[in-house]
């Protein structure tokens, strides 16, 4: 690697290196990151926190509803979701109506 040093005063102060060199450090420097990460996201899985499977985030994103996406991946139905909240749902209705329209043109 060629590297050309700038000092300053006697004291190294900057460094000059390649632009390819500096270009595979920062490659370097970001597989490093990711490592990291990786090992911090199986740290995190390992000590219980919860992962998603593909599916969900597939419909979570795909502009469906999200209470809707959430209720279903947790096997909610409504009734259970309401209760969990604390309100109600309102029935469904048990009566059909009837309406009659004139067939008279008297309305």
């Amino acid at each position: 690697m060629n590297i050309q040093i700038i000092k300053h005063d006697g004291t190294p102060e900057y460094a000059i290196i390649p632009f390819d060199e500096w270009e595979k450090i920062i490659c370097r420097m970001e597989e490093m990151e990711d490592i990291r990460d990786a090992r911090n996201i199986s740290a995190a899985i390992a000590a219980g926190e919860e992962t998603f499977p593909d599916d969900f985030v597939k419909h979570l994103s795909s502009g469906e509803s999200r209470l809707k996406v959430w209720r279903e991946y947790r096997k909610f139905t409504l009734v259970k979701l309401a209760k969990a909240c604390g309100v109600s749902i309102p029935a469904p209705p048990n009566r059909v109506f009837f309406v009659h329209l004139s067939t008279t043109g008297n309305h």
